[in-house]
């Protein structure tokens, strides 16, 4: 295996306040591919994350911007680290919308509670059964962000 060189984020005037726009306005369109894998690299390293699970993606929204957003697998991980765990999950189905509620704790006994809904008008079969999925990991996901202070 090759030696692992330590990352190192360049000099923000190098690059012209790109690094600034990623970290502080999270838009990330303005970096060149190197160095949104160093920043990347970076974000996970400064909270404990592996890397190479791709516990972030990113997306590009209509106004050009690009966002970093935390998935699942991130999620998973920081639960993992902080010993965050499920105490409560409800489900609710109103106007076409199915809601998961989550009420989850850390270790040391900090509670938050959060929420994921999906829209399911006319939904059947295994279509409905994946937006049921769906909404439970988005509310596992958002509390356990809220949590870990990546809210």
């Amino acid at each position: 295996m090759e030696d692992m060189k330590p990352m190192v984020l360049p000099e923000s005037s190098e690059m012209g306040g790109a690094v600034e726009a990623a970290l502080m306005k999270n838009d990330y369109s303005k970096l060149t591919a190197d160095q949104k894998v160093v920043v990347y690299k970076k974000v996970c390293e400064s909270v404990g994350l592996n890397y190479l699970t791709n516990p972030f993606g990113f997306y590009r929204q209509k106004d050009g911007t690009e966002k970093m957003y935390a998935q699942r697998a991130c999620a998973d991980q920081l639960r993992a680290i902080h010993g965050v765990s499920l105490v409560e999950m409800k489900e609710e189905f109103r106007d076409d919308v199915f809601s998961v509620i989550v009420t989850m704790k850390t270790k040391d006994g900090r509670q938050d509670i959060d929420r994921g809904d999906v829209f399911v008008g006319g939904l059947k079969g295994l279509d409905l059964a994946n937006a049921r999925m769906r909404a439970m990991t988005k509310a596992k996901r958002r509390c356990t962000l809220s949590l870990c202070g990546l809210g």
